[in-house]
């Protein structure tokens, strides 16, 4: 049996086992990694199966594993924001310092849902198939800028954490610049290459074929430019937490490092993709990848204002806030 059609069986019980996590997060708001633990079940369990029908043509199994895929960010997204919506009004909507720093978390928070929605929407109920060309683009696009928003969101906080110096800023824009220009060029050329595929199984929703396998060049770029934010915050965080005992500071780097191991693990998984999968599998996580990188970053958010409230200090979210007086007297 391929591994295609264990993934296929395997995600749809990771599917089925979300739904059961929906329920329980109606009673529970307490779970801290849930979205990622999720995520990464569905990753893990790409050979758990050995009893997927074996008459399936290789088309269809694939087919089955993309819309698996998108079913169970779907019902991850909904069952993420159902656990943590105590937290966001808590720490968010009752938040009275500063509502322009709130912009970035309602981002990371809310775009996911459009990503998702658009993508299982157009993936798995979309009757007009002409309309396949242009929702590949828009759901792609949503979830291109998704993934440069949560780049930012990182930027941001090394920016904040290097007392916002004008030398780190511009190496931050030219990283950027390099990332939406290299990401968004690619993408468009990849998926302007690509083709819908009808395997006679579905009436609606729509399926790609991909002739031109280049989108590892976003993720590359993207491991690339996370990389480089992510050692430069953590050599500032060290050098500060040798002068002082910041909780938050402290946080900020076991977050960024976590956040930091579960992109590059992800991307390493979606390399794997583009370089062996199908041409239908291999953009089958880029979509879940996307929203895992928000969902991380708005996680991330809502730790530090639970850090502000239990040990009173003054964070606005993207990096250490008052912090930074008690530190600038080193560098």
């Amino acid at each position: 049996m391929s591994i295609a059609a264990r993934s296929c069986l395997s995600i749809k019980r990771t599917f089925e086992l979300e739904i059961v996590l929906i329920l329980r997060g109606f009673f529970s708001f307490n779970s801290r990694y849930s979205s990622v633990i999720c995520l990464f079940i569905m990753l893990l369990s790409l050979a758990a199966s050995d009893s997927f029908p074996s008459n399936l043509s290789g088309d269809t199994q694939d087919a089955n594993l993309v819309r698996y895929a998108i079913l169970a960010t779907f019902t991850l997204q909904v069952y993420d924001y159902i656990i943590t919506f105590g937290d966001e009004v808590q720490y968010v909507w009752r938040w009275r310092k500063a509502p322009c720093r709130q912009l970035p978390f309602l981002l990371n928070r809310y775009l996911p849902f459009i990503t998702v929605t658009s993508a299982t929407y157009f993936l798995l109920f979309n009757p007009d198939q002409n309309l396949c060309r242009p929702a590949h683009f828009f759901v792609a696009g949503i979830a291109l800028l998704g993934a440069i928003i949560a780049e930012c969101t990182l930027f941001l906080r090394v920016y904040a954490a290097y007392d916002r110096s004008r030398t780190m800023l511009i190496l931050l824009l030219t990283l950027t610049i390099i990332s939406i220009l290299g990401s968004f060029v690619n993408t468009a050329l990849y998926i302007n290459k690509s083709t819908t595929l009808d395997i006679g199984l579905y009436r609606v929703g729509c399926l790609y074929v991909y002739r031109l396998k280049i989108e590892w060049i976003s993720l590359v770029v993207l491991i690339v430019c996370e990389s480089s934010a992510f050692l430069l915050f953590i050599a500032r965080g060290i050098s500060y937490l040798r002068h002082s005992n910041s909780t938050t500071m402290s946080l900020l780097c076991k977050d960024s490092l976590f956040c930091f191991v579960c992109i590059i693990g992800y991307s390493v998984v979606n390399l794997l993709f583009q370089f062996f999968a199908s041409d239908l599998l291999c953009d089958a996580l880029l979509i879940p990848q996307s929203v895992l990188h928000q969902t991380l970053c708005a996680h991330s958010f809502l730790r530090i204002r639970r850090s502000h409230e239990a040990n009173f200090v003054s964070v606005d979210g993207l990096a250490v806030g008052a912090h930074h007086k008690a530190y600038r007297s080193h560098y």
